[in-house]
């Protein structure tokens, strides 16, 4: 009996060795689909929002790291981190850029004032300009406002001060070619003059319309051309630094993704229609 037990105990050891190495190699090998959505989501949730982790998951999705279901699945899940995140990045770009153009600005109207003499309170209408602007090309404004109605503010202020500059702008003389007596050859003067062709060419030239040439007007419009090239280009660049990248395609269960393709869209839309309501939005969406 004794042998037979120990015969037993051998056999039951051996049987209990082989159930178990396979079940492990087969955890070891099974991976779900969307296992790095679910890896990412379990220790994003224990660590908080604001946590490493967090930020972590959110730069992944940003450089585009993860495939398919998982994909959509930490879009949706990290949504709201993911529109404050691209908003900041789009509000760091806009704040950027703000700077040159100011300056720029400062020195396309300076050189304004250099060629036509404007009025004295030039440096008090480019401070105030400039008040208006900064603070709403600052990282603040952007991730607190809708970003479309705050270049519409900024294209407002650009539009008061060419207004003002028009105001300042006085004339001292006028460039049209008067029609005076000295405009009109002295054919007594020139027998040469009192020819036929001369006297017909000499009633052409001063039948025609002055010139108005204004070479201010024209200043002002390269500088509005100008001014809406830089603003076109910060536009892009804050839409280029918010958007996120293209959705991947999906990988293995097409079921799973579109269902998950659906509630992101819907997510989306909703944000969508409450930002149409309140007046701000989540995304950029800027038009240029």
């Amino acid at each position: 009996m004794k042998v037979q037990g120990a015969g037993n105990q051998q056999a039951w050891q051996i049987f209990k060795t082989k159930q178990e190495v396979p079940k492990d190699n087969a955890n070891k090998e099974w991976k779900s689909p969307d296992s790095a959505a679910t890896k990412a989501e379990s220790q994003t949730t224990e660590a908080g929002s604001e946590s490493p982790e967090t930020r972590g998951v959110i730069r992944l999705l940003q450089e585009g790291h993860f495939r398919g279901v998982a994909d959509l699945r930490l879009r949706i899940n990290f949504y709201e981190e993911l529109q404050q995140a691209s908003a900041a990045e789009a509000g760091k770009a806009i704040s950027e850029a703000g700077k040159p153009l100011l300056i720029g600005l400062q020195e396309q109207v300076t050189a304004l004032d250099d060629a036509f003499d404007l009025s004295d309170q030039l440096p008090n209408l480019l401070k105030e300009v400039e008040g208006v602007i900064k603070p709403l090309l600052s990282e603040t404004a952007v991730s607190q406002s809708d970003a479309t109605s705050l270049f519409d503010e900024v294209e407002k202020a650009f539009a008061n001060l060419l207004s003002s500059l028009q105001d300042a702008f006085k004339p001292t003389s006028s460039t049209e070619l008067p029609t005076t007596e000295q405009n009109i050859p002295d054919i007594t003067a020139n027998p040469e003059v009192g020819s036929d062709a001369n006297l017909i060419a000499a009633a052409e030239t001063t039948s025609e319309e002055p010139t108005t040439a204004d070479p201010f007007a024209d200043a002002l419009a390269d500088l509005q051309t100008w001014f809406g090239d830089q603003l076109s280009s910060i536009k892009k660049m804050a839409t280029e630094s918010f958007a996120l990248p293209t959705i991947s395609e999906p990988h293995g269960n097409g079921v799973a993704y579109n269902r998950f393709l659906e509630m992101l869209n819907s997510l989306q839309g909703s944000a969508t229609e409450n930002a149409a309501g309140q007046g701000s939005s989540d995304s950029l969406e800027i038009e240029a």
